[in-house]
């Protein structure tokens, strides 16, 4: 059975169209000159082979999938919102205001714009991997005037089914709205209700990424089994704003026992038998609504779901999740914020206040979830992920630019927010670090200093020690991109750790 799982395999990926060499080496040469200790979601990538590739014309239609991409700076974000065709959108490659990124995917897309048009208006990508078994994941995408749809086939290694996850979408815009059927995603406010599969990380980069809000709904083109609605989602302009209708249902892993107790798993892996058993045995069904409210300077938006979830054996639980978030321009910078309710009561809340004077800005942030938060498809700005979710943290960042060298300083401390009364040693940590980069187009030169020291987790070795004990992990890194001629370049990466 193996061998006829494999000759499938082949026969679908060798049927499609001729492959779009260019745009995936673009793709990847741009997504290589990132920083490689953020994580990017997958829906990123996807969307850059579907910007280079043309799928979009030039113009104001483009530059909404570009403000997509989790990784554009808060700045690019403000000069990106004033495009208004596709000399403004062209003009940006032009702009020293905006970041080196930017730049460089104006002017990939500017040179790729005759080539594209005769592409046409179909996307498909394949790739198969042998490691241990095999796995291999199918992507079409098609975009025409005012409908686009997709379609995402994948099996992930060891699965016993020829297809383990099977997405799709189909949406039509119209001069006030749009519809999307299918599998989709919503990303908004600041995390605490729902954010993309890949949260905000404490970084050198936290300081452009995490003043921004969520751009809201969007057709789903991750392969993540886990972090999709289903259903429908209707959006409509108005005068106030924009509102958001939605309901459908998905299916999760996971389990759910008499007493309400319920546990969701998004690895996505079935090759045990306890994953294997719990592999689609929820069916999570949806309601939910949001009003994003804008004004010149101000956006405020409320949102609110209504979950049910109901395994196979009848067990049911109710609940529900919502958030406000708030962004309010400043004439120099931006002050944000989100309070969310969790499921099981529980609470969240992130405020910042972001400044920017010439070559300088600065962001200052703060940050509490009580013990478990959890909402529709929360993934916050935090140092403890899922379960163990349980914080209070202060984050702080300020960063010069001179020419073309730009230095940046953050640091973190964090703490348990809930702690038991026989815990002496509530968990706790802080990081900083310290990086001097220089950019001129695809090449850098990178160096960074990072110092983290955390509490270990109660093990039951020091229950009785007389003080916490930490890890720490001080580390020295520098990384450079150069070119040796027009057609090779190369890339280099060094690490030292301090630690004795």
């Amino acid at each position: 059975m193996d061998y006829l799982h494999i000759s499938l395999v082949l026969a679908l990926i060798l049927i499609g169209i001729k492959p779009i060499y260019a745009q995936q080496k673009e793709a990847t040469t741009f997504l290589q000159n990132l920083d490689a200790e953020i994580a990017i979601p997958e829906e990123d990538i996807v969307l850059i082979n579907e910007i280079l590739k043309g799928q979009w014309p030039l113009g104001k239609e483009l530059t909404k999938k570009i403000m997509k991409l989790s990784f554009i700076d808060y700045d690019d974000e403000q000069v990106l919102s004033n495009v208004s065709d596709s000399e403004s959108l062209l003009a940006i490659s032009q702009n020293d205001g905006v970041s080196d990124f930017l730049r460089q995917l104006i002017t990939i897309i500017d040179k790729s714009a005759l080539r594209n048009k005769e592409l046409g208006d179909i996307l498909v990508n394949q790739y198969m991997v042998f490691n241990d078994d095999y796995r291999y994941r199918w992507k079409f995408n098609y975009n025409l005037n005012d409908y686009s749809a997709g379609l995402i086939a994948e099996r992930d290694p060891n699965e016993k089914k020829l297809i383990d996850h099977l997405s799709g979408y189909l949406s039509r815009k119209y001069n006030s709205g749009e519809l999307i059927l299918g599998d989709y995603q919503i990303v908004t406010g600041f995390g605490l209700w729902s954010w993309r599969s890949v949260s905000t990380r404490k970084s050198f980069e936290s300081i452009a990424g995490l003043p921004r809000m969520g751009r809201g709904i969007s057709p789903y083109r991750s392969s993540n089994e886990s972090w999709y609605l289903r259903g429908f989602g209707y959006t409509k302009e108005i005068k106030q704003g924009n509102l958001l209708i939605s309901g459908g249902y998905t299916y999760q892993d996971g389990k759910l026992d008499s007493t309400g107790n319920l546990t969701l798993s998004t690895s996505g892996f079935h090759t045990g038998a306890t994953s294997i058993a719990q592999q689609n045995n929820i069916t999570e069904s949806v309601i939910l609504g949001q009003w994003n409210y804008k004004k010149s300077n101000s956006q405020i938006v409320t949102s609110v779901a209504s979950i049910n979830w109901q395994d196979k054996s009848g067990n049911k639980k109710q609940d529900w999740s919502g958030s406000v978030a708030f962004n309010q321009l400043l004439e120099y910078g931006n002050i944000f914020g989100e309070l969310g309710r969790g499921y099981n009561r529980t609470a969240g809340i992130i405020t910042g206040l972001r400044l920017k004077f010439l070559n300088v800005k600065y962001l200052i942030s703060s940050r509490y979830y009580s013990k478990g938060y959890s909402a529709l498809r929360s993934n916050p700005f935090a140092e403890w992920v899922g379960k163990d979710r349980n914080e209070f943290g202060i984050f702080q960042s300020i960063s010069f630019k001179h020419n073309r060298n730009l230095f940046t300083i953050y640091g973190d401390l964090f703490k348990a927010s809930d702690v038991k009364g026989d815990d002496s040693f509530p968990k706790s940590g802080q990081e900083t670090g310290l990086r001097w980069e220089k950019k001129r187009g695809r090449q850098y030169q990178r160096i960074q200093w990072k110092w983290e020291k955390k509490s270990l987790e109660n093990d039951g070795v020091y229950l009785f020690a007389q003080q916490l004990k930490y890890e720490i992990d001080n580390t020295l890194k520098y990384s450079g991109v150069f070119n040796f001629n027009k057609s090779i370049w190369g890339k280099l990466q060094l690490t030292y750790s301090l630690d004795r």
